[in-house]
């Protein structure tokens, strides 16, 4: 609950900070399996919040607060952080069990150009419980026309609980999203990710997820979402908002007339 509270305190100090102003460029990493290839400008702050649901074979995860700050720290160049939380709940038994974990990363932009191309970072640190895991990937993007992008992530993650295993190098996945936009606040994607984990005794798992996105203003997103696995048993859906504050224009100082 007092990291909660510290985050929303974050939150509501940065809308202070900010006037209502100058237009920007928010591209942000919600929803959809892939990161955006693109980095928050140098000095803007993005925030992105969420609810989620997963529901797998024999337990219910909820997403109960999906928040992450992106902040540019030079061109092409950022930092995140965000808290990972989750409830889940056991069929058959009456037992809950609540899991959280803090997040610490980087994206860089390594081509800014016609096709986007950036690398991500991310640790996730837990509270409980014990387990540290951590992942990379590259994600490339390209638009073709004003209306349709396409976006690609190769991921690799690591569970630091399988050290001892020698046979255990983490878990890959492939992700594909295509957009689509309807309108100037309208669009929507679809997308095929591919999943496999040397700890797991499934060869690969296959994903299919789709969302709808709604620019409110143009630095204010709402997003909606679902997936469904194809060779296995699991379903997610969400809800989710992103938020830039603007910076204000500086005032230009006033030169008393002599």
């Amino acid at each position: 609950m007092r990291v909660s509270l510290i985050f929303c305190l974050i939150f509501w100090t940065a809308g202070l900070l900010y006037a209502q102003e100058e237009e920007i460029n928010m591209s942000s990493d919600r929803p959809g399996q892939c990161y955006s290839a693109v980095t928050v400008d140098k000095g803007y702050l993005l925030l992105e919040t969420g609810l989620g649901l997963d529901l797998m074979n024999g337990m219910d995860n909820w997403g109960l607060a999906v928040r992450d700050f992106r902040y540019g720290i030079v061109k092409n160049f950022e930092l995140k952080t965000g808290i990972r939380s989750t409830l889940t709940k056991f069929h058959g038994i009456d037992e809950t069990m609540l899991n959280g974990s803090l997040m610490a990363g980087l994206k860089w932009g390594i081509v800014n150009k016609k096709v986007q191309l950036a690398y991500v970072a991310e640790a996730y640190i837990p509270l409980h419980p014990n387990i540290v895991t951590a992942q990379h990937s590259l994600n490339m993007a390209h638009s073709v026309g004003d209306k349709v992008g396409f976006s690609y992530m190769f991921l690799h993650n690591y569970d630091f609980s399988q050290l001892r295993n020698r046979r255990y190098f983490g878990g890959l996945q492939f992700s594909y999203l295509a957009s689509f936009s309807l309108h100037k606040k309208w669009s929507f994607y679809v997308g095929l990710s591919g999943m496999w984990d040397s700890s797991s005794r499934r060869e690969y798992q296959v994903l299919y997820d789709a969302g709808l996105i709604y620019m409110i203003k143009d630095n204010l997103q709402i997003d909606l979402f679902f997936g469904h696995g194809i060779n296995y048993k699991h379903g997610n859906y969400g809800i989710g908002l992103c938020w830039m504050p603007k910076k204000g224009k500086k005032e230009k100082p006033v030169i008393p007339a002599e």
